[in-house]
């Protein structure tokens, strides 16, 4: 007969215990935390700009300090064949395979967040959009974004040689032929007057609602927003003009509309007068040229709206690092 030693016994049933308490705490009480939302962030898309690609080493870098920062999933969603597809895929279709990704992504089922660099904050404005996928856009950062369009050739806005390349353009880049093979022509606009971009039907008209028919799935989506972070580059030649970052265009004299003064606020195309009436609108010009920012920078002007501030706010007043905007509406000035 073997008779066990009950001390030994009692010893192995605690460390049992032990071993089930430390598995539940590193396993089943993360889970809980996760489904209240109480400090999760939400997980980040990142849509790089032309001639560029996810394997870059700054879009590497970009992509871990985020990460790090936030401590979040943060993902470069790269279209293709990385930098010559930015150029040579259609925006529709490179928007199409964003949405395609997002899907298979489950990290992306729930809310989440987006930044766009450049041309991709145009693929971050279709998945925004257009995109049916079980996840939520809640915070959409676009990064020296030519989100009401461009009007002239990088680097090449002013002098006589420009003026003719530019004039030239207007008259070519509506082609089927521009459209199918030169993705930046999906968001060129002519500011002139009848024949130029109003009559194109190219698809930075439909994003923007600017077109006959007014999509209000477009609206409801950027009004489902947290808030909408727009920045822009004060030396900026790349897009032009570069208060496009800004949902800013040319009018047909080539002078900058002042976004208020606009019809596409005005007339609320998109929700953006009802973001910034309800203070989820925010500006932010950065010195340097297109896409030059730091760490300074992304701690200042992207990490605070990438982050959840449940535990430090109430209903009644916003996040201290939420209020620091560097332009308003309210000055005509400026807007």
């Amino acid at each position: 007969m073997c008779i066990r030693d009950r001390s030994t016994w009692g010893e192995l049933k605690i460390q049992i215990m032990q071993i089930f308490w430390l598995l539940a705490v590193a396993f089943v009480f993360p889970v809980f935390c996760d489904e209240a939302g109480a400090t999760r962030n939400y997980p980040i898309a990142v849509f790089h700009g032309i001639s560029d690609e996810c394997s870059s080493d700054w879009i590497l870098d970009f992509v871990h300090y985020l990460s790090s920062e936030l401590n979040t999933y943060v993902r470069c969603i790269e279209i293709g064949k990385g930098a010559i597809s930015t150029w040579l895929m259609t925006i529709e279709e490179q928007g199409k395979e964003a949405c395609e990704k997002l899907k298979m992504d489950s990290h992306y089922n729930g809310d989440f967040s987006i930044v766009g660099l450049s041309q991709g904050t145009i693929i971050s404005r279709y998945v925004l959009q257009k995109c049916d996928m079980k996840g939520t856009p809640r915070r959409f950062i676009s990064v020296g974004g030519p989100i009401m369009g461009v009007s002239a050739l990088p680097h090449c806005e002013k002098g006589p040689f420009c003026s003719v390349v530019n004039m030239g353009l207007f008259d070519f880049v509506y082609s089927s032929l521009f459209q199918t093979f030169l993705a930046p022509s999906a968001y060129f606009r002519d500011p002139r007057g009848s024949g130029g971009f109003n009559d194109s039907g190219v698809l930075l008209l439909d994003l923007n609602n600017e077109g006959a028919t007014r999509n209000q799935t477009y609206v409801k989506r950027f009004l489902g927003l947290d808030w909408l972070v727009l920045i822009k580059f004060e030396s900026d030649t790349m897009v032009i003009p570069k208060e496009t970052s800004w949902f800013q265009a040319y009018d047909t004299e080539f002078n900058v509309t002042p976004l208020k003064s606009s019809r596409f606020y005005k007339e609320d195309l998109l929700g953006i007068r009802t973001l910034d009436e309800a203070k989820r609108l925010y500006l932010f010009s950065l010195p340097g040229r297109h896409l030059e920012f730091n760490i300074g920078d992304i701690d200042n002007y992207f990490v605070p709206y990438l982050k959840n501030w449940e535990e430090e706010t109430t209903t009644e007043e916003e996040p201290k690092n939420r209020r620091r905007r560097l332009y308003t509406l309210d000055n005509p000035a400026e807007f």
